[in-house]
């Protein structure tokens, strides 16, 4: 699977949106990123040395992509084309209250609003 330019513009065109004047996120990490495996692209935040597990967070429409660091994720459908599509504002209305209640650890908030790891449990 390759990395294109339109992939970085879709997520670019979301993170501009939310967060314009760059005070939210302090790093954007795309599909050349992720880490290849015989199931897919995965993100491994243990790469990066900057940040604590604690403060970052992975936006992705494939819970794959998060399966090494599956509370920092938080799930997303695409978007297409759909002009009735709600998933952006959920997603704004979900990390602004992780910024008013000044969040400790994200993965102990996702883990409690998603769920992810309880599937994962359920499933095996």
């Amino acid at each position: 699977m390759a990395f294109t330019a339109s992939d970085q513009l879709y997520a670019d065109t979301i993170i501009n949106f939310i967060d314009p004047l760059n005070e939210i996120f302090s790093a954007r990490l795309y599909r050349q990123h992720c880490v290849k495996t015989q199931y897919g692209l995965i993100k491994d935040l243990r790469m990066i040395a900057t940040g604590e597990l604690k403060d970052m967070l992975i936006l992705d429409n494939s819970v794959l992509s998060f399966a090494l660091n599956i509370n920092n994720g938080i799930p997303i459908l695409p978007f297409y084309d759909n002009l009735d599509d709600e998933e952006l504002r959920h997603l704004t209305f979900y990390l602004n209250c992780l910024q008013e209640q000044n969040v400790f650890d994200v993965r102990t908030h996702n883990a409690e609003s998603f769920g992810l790891l309880k599937l994962n449990n359920n499933s095996a």
